[in-house]
């Protein structure tokens, strides 16, 4: 992704200001060596530091409560364990909440040894047949392959729940190193590969090593201190009013990527089945074409209407966009003032929400979606405090060919209640 350099800087409205020392921050390359967050990465994410300075800047007081309810991969939630803080995550993603709660827990280093030496005796000892209904999954890696991550698989699972969680995470983060099917962009390519069913195992316990070696680098929980995720939507969330002081999150940008199909067959590896793949994508934020609207009757609708600044947008895009992409854009910004009344319902009074977001382009019209975000949390009860610019983003290269270049950002929208 072409970044645009500082001496082309363009002017900003009112109330935004730049902080490009941020935008390495803005990305998940440094998360890779990061110890507990490294155990399992998102494209696409934030990193620790970012985190890290919203909160400084923010000052919370000690035994803060914060919110995460896009939590991904548990970036916000990891910062807050080392800042002492408790933190709940939401998502809808099963593999999401699993990686969140697996990074933030504690776990006692020679358990987590003691059981790995246990699940490769089993392997070694174990001659079951592999017997994956998934033709996805027989596509994706070779009969010697599933044979030897079925076994992985059957060990971990007769394993202590919590044990067994932190294995199903170092199996799920080395798939890519065998699949054949690629991430590429929002969606996935296929590739040919060698059999490489004798790395399986080493692969697994060089990632069960590197994760216990991060275990004692982070401080013990403190008493009273709560860091959990759980499966749910953040456009319903039903939640106790005014207990959360503060909110940090980075909602699924409007760019039609969609990690239903980049974590495909994480997905089907952690027992899920194609429906239940296709379900997840039809519920999910409507940031790509193929989710579908939610039930409004139990959306936080009230007092919405469409900004101006978002109905001259959907009326440009409409000209030249895909017939889907206006239709998604309206139903995006639904859901994102669905979310906003519910952090405004769960956020103490005078708490501060931080949302990360990328303006997107289509058809030429660029999608200011930090500004937008701004007049929905105003219809919502938030205030709008400042916006960093931490990034200015290059187009693709279809939209660059067509109708030139034209940054857009990627911001942090701070609000307040």
């Amino acid at each position: 992704m072409t970044i645009v350099r500082q001496h082309t800087l363009p002017e900003l409205p009112q109330g935004f200001v730049y902080r490009l020392d941020l935008a390495r921050a803005a990305t998940a390359r440094d998360l890779k060596n990061r110890p507990r967050h490294r155990w399992f990465v998102f494209p696409h994410s934030y990193s620790d530091e970012l985190v890290n300075t919203i909160l400084h800047e923010w000052q919370l007081p000690p035994g803060a409560h914060i919110l995460d309810p896009f939590v991904g991969a548990g970036t916000t939630m990891v910062v807050a364990r080392e800042r002492g803080f408790s933190a709940t995550g939401f998502d809808l993603s099963p593999l999401a909440v699993l990686v969140s709660n697996v990074k933030s827990k504690d776990y006692a280093a020679s358990q987590i040894r003691d059981s790995l030496a246990d699940v490769i005796r089993q392997v070694k000892n174990s001659n079951t047949t592999n017997d994956w209904e998934s033709e996805r999954l027989k596509k994706a890696f070779s009969e010697n392959e599933r044979r030897v991550f079925g076994r992985l698989k059957k060990a971990i699972l007769l394993q202590q729940p919590q044990i067994s969680d932190f294995f199903m995470v170092a199996l799920l983060q080395i798939v890519k190193s065998f699949s054949r099917a690629v991430a590429d962009g929002g969606w996935f390519r296929w590739v040919e590969k060698d059999d490489r069913s004798a790395d399986v195992v080493p692969y697994f316990e060089q990632q069960v090593t590197l994760m216990v070696d991060d275990i004692g680098t982070s401080p013990p929980l403190r008493e009273g201190q709560v860091l959990i995720a759980e499966e749910a939507d953040s456009r319903y969330l039903d939640l106790e009013k005014g207990v959360f002081d503060g909110l940090v999150t980075s909602p699924p940008y409007a760019n039609r990527h969609d990690y239903s199909r980049i974590f495909h067959i994480e997905l089907l590896l952690l027992g899920k089945r194609e429906p239940d793949v296709s379900n997840l994508r039809r519920r999910s934020l409507r940031s790509h074409v193929e989710a579908q609207k939610p039930d409004v009757n139990r959306l936080p609708f009230s007092g919405y209407t469409v900004p101006d600044s978002l109905k001259t947008v959907l009326d440009d895009v409409q000209q030249g966009a895909d017939e889907r992409v206006a239709p998604m854009l309206a139903g995006y910004f639904e859901d994102l003032y669905a979310c906003l009344k519910v952090a405004y319902n769960v956020l103490k009074p005078g708490a501060p929400a931080a949302f990360v977001v990328g303006n997107v382009r289509y058809a030429g019209v660029v999608v200011p979606v930090d500004e937008i975000l701004i007049d929905l949390g105003e219809q919502a009860g938030l205030n709008h405090e400042k916006t960093w610019v931490i990034r200015l983003r290059g187009n693709s290269a279809q939209q660059m060919d067509k109708f030139g270049k034209e940054p857009s950002r990627e911001s942090v929208v701070i609000l307040r209640k």
